[in-house]
């Protein structure tokens, strides 16, 4: 939602950039802004990069699936059951901003997505195979946040947060069961990241290169009954790397460790036939060396 630029990469003009991609409207405003401060005098500079911020405020937009047909049941009956189109209405507001000399980034945004008969998958126990039906609505709202931090020009700090409550408003399944006030399959209510990524000069020597990641997920469940069976909880992962390059950068080597804690955590699981668990990749690690032509 949010667009992920490197606050390094951005020159001191991308506030006005950022300006020009505003209605017309929004932009006269901003130069009313930025006059204003201009004409009262000497202003600081993580002022001026806030006045220059460019606020996103999209209207509502629309998004629409086709309806269709259960093509995999067995009975003519089901066969020949449509399911409806799914229309979902999403608003958002939100803000991107550069600070201290475009070295510090925040960027900031609000959602809501309102669905109507939202198409969902469960099994039916009459046909026994994988029916896609109608819940009636869904109300998905959220925030996120995103910050990334250059102290130095070789380290580069960042962090991201997003906060989702997914809920299904009328969700009846035929035959009786209803998910009326259950939570979306696959909505962790919380999810937030850390990285540090290193590129040091070391002279003549070449470049020390490195990065260190970490991401933390909440809790979860699966599918829309709230199926105990189908929860799978919270867990965090984090990975390490540290490598070379020369002065030509033209090729490097690196040591590299994935899930360096070792983590036990469920990718996917399952109760059609048997209870199963799909289980997340275990601590791994090895060595790359790459080349660029």
């Amino acid at each position: 939602m949010l667009a992920d630029e490197d606050a390094a990469d951005l020159a001191p003009s991308r506030a006005s950039e950022l300006a020009r991609e505003l209605p017309h409207q929004d932009r006269r405003h901003l130069k009313r802004q930025h006059r204003r401060r201009s004409a009262s005098g000497p202003t600081a500079p993580w002022l001026r990069r806030w006045a220059l911020a460019a606020w996103d405020a999209a209207p509502a937009r629309r998004g629409y699936t086709a309806g269709g047909f259960n093509t995999d049941a067995a009975a003519l009956s089901a066969l020949t059951t449509p399911f409806d189109p799914e229309t979902v209405t999403n608003y958002e507001l939100g803000v991107k901003s550069q600070w201290l000399d475009d070295r510090l980034r925040i960027n900031a945004s609000i959602f809501q997505m309102d669905y109507k008969d939202k198409q969902e998958l469960f099994f039916n126990n009459l046909t026994r195979v994988l029916t896609i039906t109608n819940a009636g609505q869904a109300t998905i709202k959220g925030a996120e946040l995103e910050m990334a931090y250059r102290p130095t020009s070789w380290l580069r700090l960042s962090g991201t947060y997003g906060l989702l409550d997914a809920v299904y408003d009328e969700f009846i399944i035929p035959g009786g069961a209803v998910y009326t006030g259950n939570s979306l399959g696959s909505s962790p209510r919380n999810k937030g990241s850390l990285a540090a990524d290193l590129d040091l000069p070391l002279g003549e020597a070449g470049y020390l290169i490195g990065s260190a990641s970490w991401a933390h997920t909440d809790g979860y469940n699966t599918g829309a009954a709230a199926d105990p069976n189908l929860e799978i909880q919270s867990y965090a992962l984090t990975n390490l790397m540290v490598g070379y390059e020369p002065p030509s950068r033209a090729w490097r080597a690196t040591a590299w460790v994935r899930n360096a804690g070792d983590v036990d955590y469920v990718l996917t699981p399952s109760t059609q036939g048997v209870l199963a668990e799909y289980l997340g990749e275990p601590r791994t690690w090895g060595m790359t060396l790459s080349a660029r032509f």
